[in-house]
């Protein structure tokens, strides 16, 4: 099994799907039923599948 990294207060919503080794940084956020193929920064947005950047926010 692969290893999946959370940062602190990340917000994963409905049926989100993480692949292996991904990484999601600290206060990001993943939109529900997305898919997360690559690693997400820290105080980003995500959604869709494949998810795309959405916005960042302080």
């Amino acid at each position: 099994m692969a290893p999946l990294l959370l940062g602190i207060i990340a917000l994963l919503d409905y049926r989100a799907i993480i692949l292996p080794n991904v990484i999601i940084g600290p206060n990001s956020v993943i939109g529900a039923g997305s898919v997360i193929t690559k690693n997400i920064p820290p105080n980003t947005i995500y959604a869709g599948n494949p998810a795309k950047f959405i916005s960042t926010y302080d």
